[in-house]
């Protein structure tokens, strides 16, 4: 694709001149953060899919008698995750930039491979990537495989938490908390949320004391802070609070990727995995001359899932 840089010489001319422009004169719009992995727990995998195997055993414990009298089956069954193969790539022509107000990202006496203009895109590339997987893919993600030929469209290259959960729900693995539709009154959502966390200690009493993560859209988090101030304002220090449910060991943590969706969904930490491929080429960039053009390319496996569906829980919306 070629750089535009249409309004660029509209505006300065088509020719460069330097007057002091340089790296800190080009600005990026502020971007959501990638904040969701950071409530994962990263696995690393030697392969392409995490297996593993979830076992139980029955009641083991009885009264004493002289005789044997076995008790507590053990059962074995299989898990897997599969990871997905992400790729960038970049085609640009460096000498778009030469004879413009952008001239500072060219250089003499060196290859075009080696331009100013190509470190500055791979940094940009990375980071652009990095939102992508964020925004479209790790909860909004459907995977469809890509057309020959053609550039794969935004969250098609994976099956994100939101697909998974939905999954879940299909096959009865997950069977939502009913809340109703999300209350726009501050306080009332405080309710809710603390309804939901009694509900999951219902299911299983197991889990009233064990941390876990409430996950829904940004502005739901917020929602909660503010109706958490209002609902229980007579407390003086709210530092770290309003992200709590009283009485809970239960934490209110927003997700970007969750942007726009109504889901609300909890689950410990530990069973909420970040699958990365052990390839010691993973992440790695290659940049390769082609005539006068410039090709950036990279290429990497991601995956996410729960190591156990049971211990999922959500509400009944989308």
């Amino acid at each position: 694709m070629p750089i535009n840089i249409a309004d660029v010489i509209t505006e300065f001319g088509a020719y460069y001149k330097n007057n002091g422009q340089n790296m800190n004169s080009l600005l990026r719009l502020m971007y959501a953060q990638t904040d969701t992995t950071k409530y994962m727990t990263p696995v690393m995998v030697d392969g392409t899919r995490w297996e593993a195997a979830k076992f139980t055993i029955g009641q083991v414990l009885q009264p004493f008698q002289k005789a044997v009298t076995p008790a507590g089956s053990a059962t074995f069954k299989p898990l897997k995750w599969d990871l997905y193969h992400f790729k960038m790539d970049i085609k640009e022509s460096p000498d778009d930039v030469e004879a413009s107000w952008l001239g500072f990202l060219g250089a003499e006496g060196v290859k075009r491979t080696e331009w100013p203009l190509v470190r500055f895109m791979i940094e940009q590339v990375l980071a652009k990537a990095a939102r992508d997987y964020e925004l479209a893919e790790i909860y909004k993600g459907v995977y469809a495989a890509p057309t020959v030929g053609t550039a794969g469209a935004a969250g098609t290259a994976m099956n994100g938490i939101g697909k998974i959960i939905a999954d879940a729900i299909t096959a009865t693995t997950i069977t939502p908390i009913t809340l109703g539709a999300i209350s726009t009154n501050a306080v009332t959502f405080v309710e809710q949320v603390e309804t939901f966390t009694r509900s999951i200690v219902g299911i299983n009493e197991d889990y009233a004391n064990v941390p876990m993560n409430i996950h829904l859209n940004p502005t739901l988090g917020l929602r909660y802070k503010q109706g958490y101030r209002e609902k229980y304002g007579n407390q003086s220090d709210f530092t770290g609070t309003e992200a709590k449910v009283i009485d809970t060991n239960f934490t209110v943590a927003p997700l970007s990727s969750m942007t726009g969706r109504s889901r609300i969904f909890a689950t410990p930490k530990e069973n909420f995995v970040d699958l990365r491929f052990r390839n010691a080429r993973q992440g790695q960039i290659e940049v390769q001359p082609k005539d006068r053009e410039v090709q950036i390319l990279g290429d990497h496996w991601r995956g996410v899932g729960f190591k156990l569906l049971e211990a999922v829980f959500c509400n009944e919306l989308a």
